[in-house]
């Protein structure tokens, strides 16, 4: 151990010069104001360096001592180098040195350390000129003294003091840097492997020179005994802190990689659509090739049928001419040897002359009265057909003459020509105004047919948008549509762009929006065609609209949440501004006084705010907006077309009916205004009578002919005729025949024309590479499988696919971009996004972004992350847990060591132990530590919510430690172990077996000495842990000093000497000032007792030595140290005693 063996003083408070040498525990004893404290002042201002910071001057001065110290008599180190004293100035100006040997017990090395310093008087403070240790020498006052040439003594110069120590290896020149100067000496003077930390050496030092009451046992512990060494919470902090902002990076990364996947989606997607739209549209194409390149084979094989079949019927023709031909020149070769028979020129005459044109003539005669017998028979049954006209006068009329005529004839009654003439003469007039009025009922009939079939048309394809998925729209914009669409151009109305997501407000978004739910949206680069193509036909189109879309980009914002707009949702772009445009600015309310409150808004029963006035709309009668609607409207379409099939059926038979009965009626007026029944009747009488006399002549004649020439000519004619009749056939075969022929050739050239044409379109779309024509030729195939090989359904099936396809397209190329965009907004790399570039560079610019996100900035962030994570686990556990269950650890041994001690050391009759447990706010803490140290506890499981490894004990000890990281609680307060600890000093019997009391129940009642005891075992002990940590092998302690001012003055003798042995038990140096009357104490315990006296401005001192001998001595004969029995019984023995 390392000892304090001297004390050099020049120019110090009434000291010129003074050298005192000490062994061990020194006591100053004196009378008050005698100097005593003067010494242990230089003791601290050597150790300080100087530092007001630390020492106490004086220190007994204080009201805690009991005396207050008279104005004017503060100490200061500059009031001690200039010897101020009893209110004189000893020196006006001076150099003053302190200095301290100290002296290893082992081997008697020596050390020397000290300062030196000037005064002035009339300046504020002294001068610090250096402080110095000075290893290997031991100096004394002479050794700071110098002598002139005329024996005059002098302080030696501090320049002239370093260059002489300065010969010795060793010496170190601080100049004034007390921090350092403090370190080094410590560090100098340390033990071996323990070197005292320099502010809690001060800091004892200090509080040793003030007695004062400890607050609580844990306080004095906290402050005095264990080593401030914190826990890096504030480290473990930065990580935590670290980890979630990788995790909160790896979040923000997250979404990004979604928006990016979602806008590459939709970018495939369109590539998907637009590769299928291509295939469909292939598809499409190669069936109708296939299907007319069958129909030209069928064609073709009818048009080879067809020749053949003529070449049968041309030979056949061929070979009955040559028959007739034959025939004929055998008859003529007969008929000219009869030629020169006159009764074969009558017969001739006769038969080929005249009765043809007496046949004719009666023909025609009896076809004009039949005729008329047909019509008058004809016209009676149009009684119960005539229907009812415009014209309900003629109606009457002619119902009433037909009633009458087919009452005549019903009669029975043979009527003449003349009755039938006039009957007729009588229905003329009225039926031929009457057929006047069904000409212009059948004109009315036949446009309302053609107006039935338009809307028949259109509802038919309404129908058919519907279920294909569109919305219902009028008719003159179903028009525009397939106009505009003949140009190039695509349009679809706002009906079908927009979903209405509120079931509340469908009935006034419809209302307000009205014919503007048909308005047509149409690319902004083709608006200005497309009502050019308007304006054009535009009596074509009444009441159709086209939305501006080269005036929507300023309107693309979300819609007002309380506006009428806000419940309409849409993807595109323009339809979103149009909606804006319209409904914005219409609030939905629900009460009448809201109704009122703003300029525009509606109720959603159609009441409406505007322009002044409420106004109660007529609710729309169909509903259009979105697919809900059009669902709901597909049903009701289909009845429509349903009726509107059931009423053309109607009224076109209607029309045929009139259609008949005025050409019945119109037949009959021709037919019965030419000529009389009378006159016909007597036409045909005569031309029959002209038929039968011919006849009669014919008969006659041949009756003259030859048998064998006429019965041979008669055969001839007869196989002429029949020969004839077989070549008319074959003729009238081969005329037929030939119209199919040409038919048949005009169906194969337009079969072919067509099948050209088809072949020529799939050869210019046929431009597949060769695995698209693959995916092609596979959907070919399923599509003829599903609609069982069906060509034309193969196609039409291919082509409603294309159309969806095309119109997804439309969807993509405005939805793609905008997610992109999106995506390149949020990141904050808008300007690396290139809007005008083709898809298939944005595609490959965001696969690119997903790649980087993935492979390099997610991956090395989650990489970070997990290696963060892993040092917050490590750090967690050794760092804080682990570390703080050591220190815990480390501070329950030390105590144990300290009770060890204070078991030897009686006070009072009791004996003194602290007690130390963990301080219940950071229990749960203290146990965690515990469980991780033994490795019951994985530290991983606290990041885990709903750990369930952990009991539900601990879990507000796992709270608090997150509390802890995530910098919810001072980060001072739980990095200092010492703070999970509380601590009690406890007094128990002798025995230790029974607990008397605690410091805290003490305080208030105890006596001054209780009291002061644990002031002097607490320094004890934060001194000894401050100079000597855990060491107690006292060869191997460096130097352990305490200084204590008006020691022990509330202490009896037995338990100073109680005090004093715990010090020295602790390898403690004790210096302590005390009044007179504690000399006798001292002498029992103290290696040195210094008496010091002051006369004026005199200061005397006297050391005496004491060994064990003389300190027993003294304890033998102080009476104090006698128990009472054993005093009360010597006493009655020397009361007996005889007197002399």
């Amino acid at each position: 151990m390392i000892t304090l063996s001297r004390i050099n003083l020049i120019n110090w408070y009434t000291f010129e010069r003074l050298s005192v040498d000490l062994r061990g525990s020194t006591s100053l004893i004196g009378p008050n104001g005698a100097g005593k404290s003067s010494i242990l002042d230089a003791i601290q201002v050597v150790l300080t360096g100087n530092n007001r910071n630390y020492f106490q001057l004086n220190a007994s001065a204080n009201v805690t001592a009991g005396q207050t110290r008279k104005v004017g008599e503060n100490r200061s180190v500059f009031d001690y180098c200039l010897g101020r004293v009893a209110g004189e100035t000893l020196r006006s100006n001076c150099l003053s040195y302190v200095s301290l040997v100290f002296e290893r017990e082992t081997d008697g090395y020596c050390w020397t350390v000290g300062i030196a310093m000037s005064a002035v008087e009339g300046e504020q403070s002294e001068t610090v000129l250096g402080a110095f240790i000075a290893q290997g020498q031991s100096l004394r006052d002479a050794d700071f003294i110098e002598e002139s040439e005329d024996g005059a003594s002098y302080v030696l110069p501090y320049a002239d003091l370093v260059t002489r120590l300065r010969t010795q290896e060793g010496f170190e020149n601080f100049g004034h840097r007390p921090t350092h100067f403090t370190r080094r000496v410590l560090s100098v003077l340390g033990g071996k492997g323990h070197h005292a930390d320099p502010e809690k050496f001060l800091k004892a030092l200090r509080n040793g020179l003030r007695i004062r009451e400890m607050k609580s046992a844990t306080e004095f512990v906290r402050e005095f005994l264990l080593d401030p060494a914190g826990l890096d919470v504030d480290g473990l902090r930065k990580s935590v802190a670290t980890w979630r902002g990788l995790l909160k990076k790896i979040d923000d990364l997250e979404i990004q990689k979604k928006q990016v996947t979602e806008a590459i989606a939709a970018y495939r997607e369109l590539d998907e659509k637009v590769s299928e739209d291509t295939r469909m549209r292939w598809i499409a194409s190669k069936a109708e090739r296939d299907r007319l390149e069958e129909h030209l084979r069928v064609v073709t094989g009818q048009h080879e049928a067809k020749l053949a079949e003529q070449d049968l019927i041309d030979r056949r023709v061929v070979r009955t001419r040559e028959t007739v031909g034959r025939l004929r020149e055998e008859i003529r070769d007969i008929s000219r040897a009869l030629d020169n028979d006159t009764r074969e020129q009558a017969i001739r005459e006769f038969r080929d002359l005249n009765l043809p044109i007496a046949e004719r003539a009666f023909t025609e005669a009896d076809g004009q009265y039949q005729a008329y017998f047909a019509a008058i028979g004809a016209v009676a049954g149009l009684a119960d057909r005539i229907v009812r006209t415009y014209a309900g006068e003629e109606y009457r009329h002619a119902s009433e003459a037909l009633e009458a005529l087919k009452a005549r004839i019903a009669d029975g009654a043979a009527l003449s020509a003349r009755d039938i003439d006039q009957i007729v003469a009588q229905l003329l007039p009225p039926l031929e105004r009457y057929v006047t009025s069904a000409q212009d009922a059948r004109e009315a009939h036949l446009a309302s047919l053609a107006s039935l079939r338009q809307q028949l048309r259109e509802n038919r394809e309404q129908l058919q948008g519907l279920e294909r998925g569109g919305a219902l729209i009028e008719g003159p914009t179903a028009r525009l549509i397939d106009y505009l669409d003949e140009n190039g151009i695509t349009a679809r109305p706002i009906c079908e762009l927009v979903e209405v997501i509120d079931e509340r407000w469908v009935e006034a978004a419809e209302t307000l929006l009205g014919a503007a739910r048909d308005a047509l949206v149409v690319d902004p680069a083709d608006a200005q065609q497309a009502i050019g193509l308007l304006r054009k036909r535009r009596r074509d189109f009444p009441g159709t609209q086209i939305v501006n879309t080269t005036k929507t980009r300023g309107d693309w914002k979300e819609p007002d949440a309380t506006s009428l707009a806000a419940i309409i949702a849409t993807d595109d772009i323009h339809a979103r501004a149009f909606v804006n445009r319209r409904l914005n600015t219409v609030r939905r309310v629900e009460t009448e006084r809201e109704l009122l409150q703003y300029d525009r808004a509606v109720t959603e029963d159609c009441l409406y705010s505007s322009g002044g006035s409420i106004e109660n709309r007529r609710p729309a009668q169909v509903h259009r907006l979105g697919k809900e609607a059009s669902r709901k409207n597909l049903p009701m379409l289909e009845e429509r077309v349903a009726e509107q099939e059931r009423t053309l059926e109607q009224t076109s038979t209607q029309a045929n009916r009139l259609k008949d009965l005025i050409a019945d009626i119109q037949r009959f007026l021709e037919i019965a205004a030419g000529r009389s029944l009378a006159d016909l009747e007597r036409a045909r009488q005569d031309a029959g009578e002209g038929v039968a006399q011919i006849q009669d002549n014919i008969r006659t004649l041949e009756g003259e002919r030859p048998v064998e020439i006429r019965e041979r000519l008669e055969a001839l004619k007869v196989d002429l005729a029949a020969y004839e009749e077989e070549l008319e056939e074959d003729e009238r075969n081969q005329r037929v025949t030939g119209h199919h022929v040409g038919s048949a050739s005009e169906k194969l050239a337009v079969a072919q024309e067509e099948f050209a044409k088809a072949e020529a379109s799939f050869a210019e779309r046929d431009t597949l590479a060769e695995l698209a024509r693959e995916d092609a030729l596979r959907d070919f195939a399923y599509l003829m499988e599903e609609h069982r090989k069906v060509v034309p359904a193969v196609r039409n099936a291919a082509q409603e696919q294309a159309a969806r396809a095309r119109a997804r397209v439309t969807q993509l190329l405005g939805q793609a971009p905008q997610k992109a965009y999106a995506y390149a907004h949020d990141a904050g790399i808008v300007e690396q996004f290139d809007k005008e570039a083709p898809h298939e560079v944005q595609l490959a610019w965001l696969e690119k972004q997903l790649g980087a996100i993935i492979t390099n900035t997610l991956g090395e962030y989650r990489e970070q992350a997990e290696e963060a994570r892993a040092s917050i686990e490590t750090s967690l556990k050794t760092d804080m847990l682990v570390k703080l269950h050591d220190r815990l650890e480390g501070a329950k041994r030390q105590i144990r060591n300290i009770n060890r001690s204070l078991q030897m050391r009686p006070f009072h009759g009791e004996l003194y132990r602290f007690e130390v447990k963990p301080d219940r706010f950071f229990a749960e803490i203290v146990e965690i530590a515990r469980l991780v140290q033994l490795n019951s506890i994985d530290v991983s499981t606290l990041f885990d919510e709903g750990a369930s490894e952990i009991e539900p004990s601990l879990m507000k000890g796992v709270e608090r430690i997150k509390r802890m990281i995530d910098e919810g609680e001072n980060v001072e307060q739980i990095s200092d172990y010492r703070n999970y600890l509380q601590f009690e000093l406890l007094t128990t019997t002798l025995d230790g077996e029974r607990v008397t009391s605690d410091y805290a129940k003490r305080q208030g009642s105890g006596s001054g000495g209780e009291k002061q005891v644990p002031f002097y075992i607490a320094m004890a002990c934060a001194m000894a842990n401050v100079c000597h940590g855990a060491e107690d092998n006292r060869d191997r302690l460096g130097f352990g000093i305490i200084l204590f001012d008006e020691a022990f003055n509330a202490l009896d003798g037995g338990n100073v000497n109680s005090c004093l042995a715990l010090l020295r038990e602790f390898n403690l140096q004790v210096l302590a000032c005390a009044p007179i009357e504690k000399l006798g104490v001292f002498m029992e315990q103290m290696d040195t007792v210094l008496s010091i006296r002051r006369v004026g401005t005199t200061t005397m001192l006297y050391a005496d030595y004491l060994k064990d001998e003389g300190r027993r001595k003294f304890r033998e004969a102080n009476p104090a140290n006698e128990p009472f029995d054993l005093f009360k019984e010597r006493f009655a023995k020397d009361d007996a005693l005889p007197q002399s």
